[in-house]
């Protein structure tokens, strides 16, 4: 199954998956979000620690990789747009043929927060900002 570090440039660095690392720009502060490209990889079927860049036939060997979740786990990011990736799969991890982005992309930045109706806790999602990411040429 291909992986992805969601976030964590470190461990990419560490796997030689790590490309590049995107702009980004925001109405809000957002401290801890990092954005990036990297190769698309797997870890080995005994250990997480193995890397495997094996996708030869792929027709999409890179990945962007962002922030998952803030560290209070009450933010998270997603992209909007979809029309305009290479591939996306149903984890909204894209996929690209070339490490390069022909056009700006949006994020959208979503709060989540519990509360009670009814005597049952709901989920509700509230669209708190955007991201628009770019790549310097």
């Amino acid at each position: 199954m291909r992986r992805n570090s969601w976030g964590n440039i470190a461990e990419s660095k560490y796997r030689n998956a790590f490309v590049e690392k995107l702009d980004f720009k925001s109405n809000l502060k957002i401290d801890s979000f990092q954005i990036f490209i990297e190769k698309g990889f797997k870890w080995g079927y005994f250990s997480s620690n193995k890397t495997s860049f094996n996708f030869e036939e792929s027709k999409f060997p890179y990945q962007i990789s962002h922030t998952d979740r803030t560290d209070n786990n009450d933010v998270v990011y997603s992209f909007i747009e979809n029309q305009k990736f290479d591939s996306i799969d149903e984890h909204h991890t894209v996929f690209l043929k070339k490490p390069i982005l022909n056009d700006t992309l949006i994020m959208r930045i979503t709060k989540l927060r519990l509360i009670e109706i009814n005597g049952t806790n709901k989920l509700i999602q509230d669209s708190i900002g955007y991201i628009k990411v770019y790549q310097k040429k």
